[in-house]
Parts: C-alpha cells; structure tokens; sequence
C-alpha cells in the first residue's frame, strides 16, 4: 500500500514539475530583452541571444514531454496518412461486403455457419482452400 500512495505522490510531482516547466517556457519566449543589439549601423538581432532562448525553451519542453507525456508529449497519429479511421465501415467490409479496390470477398460469418454447403466452392468442397 505504501508503493501506490509513492507512486501517485511522484506521479503528481513529476505533473507539477512540467507545468513548471511550461510557464518557464511561455516567460523565456515572452521576454524580448537582449534580442537586439545596439551597434554604429544600428540596431542588430543578437543572434546568439536568441539561439540560446530557442535551446532552453526545446530543452524545457523535451523534459516537460518526458514528465508528463500524457499532457506535453507527441501525439501519435496511428491512422495511415492521417485519414480517420470508419469503425462501421470496416465492420461493414469484415462482415461480408466486397472490398473496394482489393477485390477480395469475406464471407458472411452467420451466414457461413448456417449454410456451410453453399461455401463449399470457396473452401475447395472439402473445407480446404482451393488454388
């Protein structure tokens, strides 16, 4: 019992942790002071100044990502080329539809159980695949 009430207190730190780390971020990119640099042409971007702000805020919101990945992580697209996935289509397609574009045919599961004989031609008349 002692372990779980150890975890959720780190869990809850670590979450606190990156909302730290968060607002840190939002004050880094917010402050505009020393970006620009006064010289005899005038004034200049302070190249270094700013390079040095954009590696601490991508190195905040690396750990940020790491403490909390749930809130500050990537986010996984795991639907192919980013098009959302139909689950009444595919149910409709695994259900005995014919599938657009792979002219591949399945079966009607009740339907195969009902009537096996009327399959017999696709499963080689003896419930072997035929070739």
């Amino acid at each position: 019992m002692r372990s779980t009430r150890n975890f959720a207190r780190d869990t809850r730190a670590r979450e606190r942790q990156a909302d730290v780390l968060a607002g840190q971020i939002l004050e880094i990119s917010d402050d505009g002071t020393n970006d620009y640099v006064q010289t005899e042409d005038g004034e200049v971007p302070n190249h270094e100044h700013i390079q040095r702000s954009r590696l601490r805020v991508d190195s905040r919101k690396w750990l940020a990502s790491k403490l909390a990945p749930k809130k500050y992580g990537d986010k996984i697209d795991a639907t192919p080329s980013g098009t959302p996935f139909h689950a009444p289509a595919f149910a409709a397609r695994l259900a005995g539809d014919i599938v657009p574009d792979l002219d591949v045919w399945f079966p009607r599961k009740l339907a195969f159980l009902r009537e096996p004989h009327r399959y017999k031609v696709l499963y080689g008349g003896r419930g072997g695949i035929k070739s």
